[in-house]
């Protein structure tokens, strides 16, 4: 079951990106309906703690992305809250810099530009301790892209020059 959770997830993730959110929550659901025989088994083991987080991590995004933006915030958190008391050394999960990027895009949605400034800084704070992979320089440069964007919406021009030239 964990591998048929596992398979829903990416193909959440999928139709996601081909814009079937609907399709996406669906499938996201039935990945959390695959997962609740682990629920009752093996609660405590650490990889289902991940997977269930991780599945948490995808309806939030999906939140952000159907404008549901004061859900997403609350659901994010929780979920950065709950990989940050697994203490894993491991790298498991989507990353601290993707939910950090994640819950600044519920919040800039939402209008909360402070809050978003915030968590774009810890996005592009934790994904510049390890940019050897593509995927963090982008990530790097979105959340730079991103408090541009708020400090614009802020009318604070001079900070939003600054962080469109950090990128």
């Amino acid at each position: 079951s964990r591998d048929l959770a596992q398979s829903r997830i990416r193909l959440g993730i999928v139709q996601e990106m081909r814009g079937d959110l609907t399709g996406a929550e669906k499938t996201i659901e039935l990945a959390q309906d695959a997962m609740a025989p682990l629920r009752k088994s093996d609660a405590q083991n650490i990889m289902f703690k991940v997977d269930v987080l991780t599945t948490d991590f995808e309806r939030a995004r999906l939140q952000v992305l159907e404008g549901k933006s004061r859900d997403a915030e609350k659901q994010m958190s929780r979920v950065i809250k709950g990989f940050d008391d697994l203490h894993s050394e491991a790298d498991v999960g989507p990353g601290m810099g993707a939910m950090y990027t994640w819950l600044g895009e519920a919040q800039f949605r939402g209008h909360r530009y402070e809050q978003a400034l915030k968590s774009y800084e810890k996005a592009a704070k934790t994904m510049e301790k390890d940019v050897q992979y593509d995927d963090g320089r982008c990530g790097i440069a979105t959340d730079y892209v991103r408090k541009g964007d708020i400090y614009l919406e802020m009318n604070r021009l001079p900070e939003a020059e600054s962080a469109y030239k950090t990128v």
